[in-house]
């Protein structure tokens, strides 16, 4: 178990889908039948939360299929202990990469540049060889360009994805074909992905840096569907950080802790929220609200947030949420709609919406969110139930007035379906329960749960 997440705080309620990734190796026997190394799982996550790393298993389960451990056997499940079913299980037989480099040559250039066709055609400053491909060739920590040619042998037939991560401009081409060309400095995973047969292929890799806050790094790794990565450059090509970087994560304590910052929606960066507020709460059930739409963004359980982006160094102003984070959706769930088919905006629109902040709840010390729309004044209250398994929010509306067409949207999904206890499930991932009298509806492709705002509130609960 990895410290700060439980498996409890990572499972979802009761009748969802929970989803589970397992990475096991099977233990090691030598030629004559002796166990030389015990199984282990090598991680398992559970709805996105990595709960276990490297666990050894020197023993069998009980009750096994058979009581000597073997190299390769039958996969069993498990599920004993009440009502389970499981769906969607997938598997890949995974196996140790032999793919290898040689005939290793670089030529290495001075100077501060900005693409690669600043210095390739230019004389180089050096040339060498070498039996491995690494970026301590360099003479420099700073301002070059080097260029490295060679072979790379691949065993057998299959999709082989080459992996760089360096600091600096990179391009590689593999048997003349373009597989990476990200000419800026940055230090980013790059992939590109080739069909090849077993077989000897010529690669050039070119990489240049001016940077002078990263320090040279080069690793090259290679995988197919059927192989753990493999490295093919030196260890001191891209050693550990000598450095490592001390996690910043927030936690609740005995009152609640509100942080602003930007959080990327289902960790998408292109669907970044920038106007948002984290919310934990001392019983570990927390979300993210935004305040440019009047949303909630999302919901977990366990610990608060990772800061580390955020505070680190020069941060980017995001944290990671500490758990299984259920996301919900991006709009503004308030609006008064022209018809039943009419979209709901993407945000608050200038000069219909309006956020006031917040203030806060002098009981729970949890924050009522405050904003205007379209003349409404609205308060926003979001607090966990008491047995700290689901949110509750209630939105109020001062002086609703008349004009028709007000709708409120609970949630949003490919498939909602209503329960026998007149809940509804979204998705297999959370539900909803309200007393009003919400209706399901499609609009550009989505599943949508809505209730008409007749009063001058709307209450509801997300269980998940």
């Amino acid at each position: 178990m990895l410290p700060g997440h439980d498996h409890l705080e990572s499972s979802k309620a009761p009748g969802l889908w929970q989803t589970m990734k397992i990475s096991f190796r099977a233990p090691k026997f030598d030629a004559g039948g002796k166990k030389i190394a015990n199984a282990r799982f090598v991680s398992v996550e559970l709805n996105g939360v990595k709960i276990h790393e490297n666990v050894e298993v020197p023993l069998p389960t009980g009750g096994p299929v058979e009581n000597n451990e073997k190299p390769m056997g039958p996969l069993m499940i498990q599920g004993d202990h009440g009502p389970v079913a499981f769906r969607n299980i997938k598997y890949t037989l995974k196996h140790e990469a032999l793919s290898s480099v040689s005939n290793v040559s670089y030529k290495i250039y001075h100077g501060a540049f900005k693409t690669i066709s600043d210095f390739v055609s230019q004389e180089p400053a050096l040339k060498g060889s070498s039996n491995e491909l690494s970026i301590e060739a360099v003479d420099t920590d700073n301002d070059y360009g080097i260029v490295f040619n060679g072979n790379v042998t691949v065993p057998e037939n299959d999709k082989y994805t080459f992996i760089i991560v360096n600091t600096g401009g990179i391009k590689m081409t593999l048997n003349g074909a373009t597989l990476v060309d990200h000419q800026s400095d940055s230090w980013q995973p790059e992939l590109g992905s080739v069909d090849l047969k077993a077989g000897t292929y010529p690669f050039e890799i070119t990489t240049y840096k001016t940077a002078g806050w990263m320090p040279p790094r080069l690793a090259l790794y290679v995988k197919t569907p059927s192989t753990y990565p493999q490295t093919l450059t030196a260890f001191n090509s891209s050693p550990p950080d000598e450095n490592p970087v001390q996690s910043i994560y927030i936690k609740t304590g005995s009152e609640p802790k509100l942080l602003r910052a930007f959080i990327d929606f289902e960790g998408d960066y292109k669907r970044r929220l920038t106007h948002t507020i984290g919310v934990g709460d001392p019983s570990e059930i927390n979300f993210v609200y935004d305040l440019e739409s009047g949303n909630l963004a999302c919901v977990w359980r366990g610990d608060f947030v990772d800061a580390t982006p955020m505070w680190h160094d020069r941060g980017d102003g995001s944290f990671r949420p500490l758990g299984a984070v259920q996301y919900l959706f991006i709009n503004q769930p308030l609006a008064f709609l022209a018809s039943a088919s009419d979209a709901f905006p993407a945000m608050g629109k200038e000069g219909e919406f309006k956020t006031k902040g917040y203030i806060i709840d002098q009981t729970s010390l949890l924050p009522i969110f405050k904003y205007t729309y379209n003349g409404l004044e609205v308060q926003d209250k979001i607090y966990p139930d008491d047995k700290n398994r689901s949110l509750t929010r209630e939105v109020t509306l001062k002086e609703r007035g008349s004009k028709a067409g007000l709708t409120f949207k609970l949630a949003e999904g490919n498939e909602i379906i209503k329960m026998n206890d007149g809940s509804y499930i979204v998705d297999k991932k959370y539900y909803i329960k309200t007393a009003s009298s919400p209706t399901i509806r499609e609009t550009n492709g989505k599943k949508e749960l809505v209730v008409s705002v007749d009063a001058n509130s709307i209450k509801y609960t997300i269980i998940w």
